[in-house]
C-alpha cells in the first residue's frame, strides 16, 4: 500500500521527515496490524 500525504501537511506541522517500520513495512502484516511510524520534527 502507497499513500502520498500532501507536503503542506507536513510543513504545517514542522515534519522533517515520516518513516513506517514493522511488519506492513516489511511487507508482513496481518489484518490486524498495526502502523508503525516514525517522525522527525
Amino acid at each position: 500500500m502507497q499513500v502520498q500525504l500532501p507536503s503542506s501537511l507536513f510543513r504545517e506541522h514542522g515534519v522533517r521527515a515520516a518513516y513506517l517500520f514493522g511488519s506492513r513495512a516489511r511487507g508482513e502484516q496481518s489484518p490486524h496490524s498495526d502502523h508503525d511510524l516514525a517522525v522527525l520534527f
